[in-house]
């Protein structure tokens, strides 16, 4: 794990794009956008839309256009979680107008990313069978020698506040 050690933040916004794995996941979001709500980032919630598509590459592709639309011309941090997460990913690698980016438990789909962004990945392994893959998203959080979800939540909750505070210099309102 590399520690920040960056003083002044590199990037402004206040404004944060947080796309749930599902509308079902935004329930364990809450606590993670209650603190940005509190460190007064202005939240865009994103709820990955159902599609059927032939692969996960091609879903994460598809998705990424949408939160396009959903951005506009806002300089914006982006967050996700599981597919959420890897939708971060490609979005912040692909658009200027990321100006930082978290995934958690997220598969990147080979991604060079110039702006700041944590990648957390929570579970132990990942298994890639051929071309499909496996996400067992917090695997490792249930697991008996890890924190309590709750607990582990709370860890990666204040990882992501620390990093927005040490990359991120948010616009005055």
């Amino acid at each position: 794990n590399k520690v920040l050690t960056k003083v002044k933040p590199q990037t402004t916004s206040s404004t944060v794009v947080y796309i749930h794995e599902s509308a079902a996941m935004q329930k364990n979001d809450l606590p993670l956008i209650n603190e940005l709500k509190k460190q007064h980032y202005t939240i865009i919630s994103y709820d990955l839309p159902t599609k059927k598509t032939a692969t996960y590459e091609v879903a994460v592709k598809e998705w990424t256009k949408d939160l396009n639309k959903i951005v506009g011309n806002k300089q914006v941090v982006v967050i996700g979680h599981s597919m959420g997460g890897a939708v971060a990913t490609h979005f912040c690698s692909i658009d200027k107008r990321c100006v930082a980016g978290v995934n958690v438990d997220g598969i990147p789909i080979d991604e060079k990313i110039s702006p700041p962004f944590l990648h957390l990945q929570t579970e132990k392994k990942v298994k890639i069978l051929g071309s499909a893959t496996h996400n067992a998203s917090n695997s490792a959080i249930k697991d008996a020698s890890t924190p309590r979800p709750k607990e582990a939540k709370e860890i990666i909750n204040k990882q992501i506040v620390a990093f927005l505070q040490k990359t991120v210099e948010k616009k005055p309102k």
